[in-house]
């Protein structure tokens, strides 16, 4: 499996090396997606809104002090981000992220606000783990992810995969892109 018949993105482009080739790059798969950990964060956040708009509607009916009306707000929209507003975040942030595989190394390229590139090169790559639906779309896990700690990033979303190595998320023909990784690996031990 070779690089495919659309161009290769600009983002992964501009990060390659004299006489670097591209033989494979992808994105996730883009729309709203669901994952294993709103299997918990789905029924905490219908819980937290539940409780935010019922405080609110009950501060706002009984005329409360100014204070306590406006101090409820930032609750809701946050109960509100995290019922639908999450989902919409996340499909926007894998529209932005481009992936690749070149003759010398991986590439992670995310282009939200601002370029991050996270690149490892197949010589020293560490332990890689595949996770492949029976649609063939899968997670390639390049390292051993540290324990998982639920915590809230910049872009306001919690974010429950703060242990997990740099990966290729979701993407189509997941088992072929792993299988290029290790032959590619293999040739430099070779």
């Amino acid at each position: 499996m070779y690089a495919s018949t659309t161009a290769v993105p600009d983002a992964i482009r501009r990060q390659l090396g004299l006489g670097e080739q591209v033989l494979w790059h992808g994105q996730p798969i883009d729309g709203l997606r669901l994952r294993p950990r709103d299997a918990f964060f789905i029924p905490f956040s219908l819980l937290w809104c539940g409780f935010v708009v019922f405080w609110n509607v009950t501060v706002w009916s009984q005329h409360s002090p100014l204070f306590f009306r406006l101090w409820g707000v930032p609750f809701l929209l946050a109960g509100a981000y995290m019922v639908i507003g999450r989902f919409f975040v996340d499909a926007w942030m894998r529209a932005r992220t481009d992936y690749a595989v070149t003759n010398e190394r991986i590439l992670i390229v995310t282009h939200l606000f601002s370029e991050r590139v996270t690149s490892l090169f197949l010589a020293s790559l560490p332990e890689m783990t595949l996770q492949v639906d029976a649609s063939g779309r899968g997670t390639i896990q390049f390292g051993i992810g540290t324990p998982v700690a639920v915590t809230w990033n910049p872009l306001g979303t919690f974010n429950a995969q703060q242990g997990m190595p740099p990966s290729f998320f979701e993407i189509l023909d997941a088992r072929a892109v792993a299988d290029l990784v290790r032959q590619l690996q293999e040739r430099r031990r070779t």
